[in-house]
């Protein structure tokens, strides 16, 4: 038997909060993943499904520079990620949400400090919009690689946009690390998984109710000759975080609904 995985996670809260991306899907196939430092405009990453081209346009936010229009370089898909050789050798030991419409997540009870406590609960309903695998690919990126560009290039092999906090987690599960949205130094591993894009409801005991949306990846990452570690990362409002106790998540739902100071003083996962 293989001893017990060691797991990387992460919920949507980041250190590196200055730096985020977005993709847009121009149609089935073509996209671009925009990222954003301080919310300007850094880089555009653009390519297509299955063609092994991303075309980059770097901008710069040094306003003692004078650039009327971005720097445009051409980057090798296959530079970055190529498919790995099927191995049967891993140990799937994580939580894989239940892929059920509608499905009820749990409760979060607040307690709120006023003249006296007072307590609110909020019940949460998901559903998975989306489910993708991503089976045995290797990752080979050069320090400064940004996340935009990882992000484009897994994008353009397997037809999967994953997000950056989760990209970020396979990545320093692979022995990477990231500083204002760029890699530290070099990296080289292979990873595999399922990716969910889930859409969130909470809803108060007065019958108010909000929407949102998330992504959760549950699956496995190694160096290129290390062992498999299990992988569970997750991005938005994204349902597990009850069986978390992401005090985050909790505390934003809880400004959408209520006021005052508060403490979550009651966890209820049915996930």
């Amino acid at each position: 038997m293989q001893p017990a995985a060691a797991v990387f996670e992460t919920t949507r809260n980041s250190a590196d909060d200055r730096y985020h991306t977005e993709i847009v899907w121009h149609n089935d196939s073509d996209f671009t993943v925009v990222e954003y430092m301080d919310n300007d405009l850094i880089q555009e990453v653009s390519g297509s499904v299955g063609e092994d081209i991303l075309t980059v346009k770097s901008y710069s936010t040094d306003e003692t520079v004078m650039m009327t229009e971005p720097e445009i370089q051409e980057i090798q898909v296959s530079s970055i990620i190529t498919k790995a050789k099927d191995e049967d050798n891993s140990e799937d030991v994580s939580e894989p949400l239940v892929a059920a419409y509608n499905s009820y997540a749990g409760s979060v009870e607040y307690r709120v400090l006023a003249d006296k406590y007072y307590y609110y609960t909020l019940d949460i309903y998901y559903d998975i919009v989306d489910e993708s695998e991503v089976d045995n690919y290797e990752l080979h990126a050069d320090k400064n690689t940004t996340i935009g560009i990882l992000a484009g290039a897994i994008a353009a092999a397997t037809g999967v946009y994953i997000e950056s906090e989760i990209l970020k987690v396979i990545v320093v599960a692979i022995g990477g690390a990231f500083a204002s949205g760029k890699l530290t130094k070099n990296v080289s591993g292979v990873f595999k998984g399922t990716k969910y894009d889930c859409n969130l409801m909470a809803e108060a005991e007065d019958g108010r109710s909000k929407t949102y949306s998330g992504a959760a990846f549950d699956g496995q990452a190694r160096k290129q000759s290390g062992s498999w570690k299990n992988v569970k990362a997750y991005e938005g409002y994204y349902p597990q975080f009850i069986r978390e106790r992401d005090t985050g998540v909790a505390s934003w739902l809880f400004d959408d609904f209520f006021t005052g100071t508060f403490d979550v003083y009651r966890w209820n996962s049915e996930i």
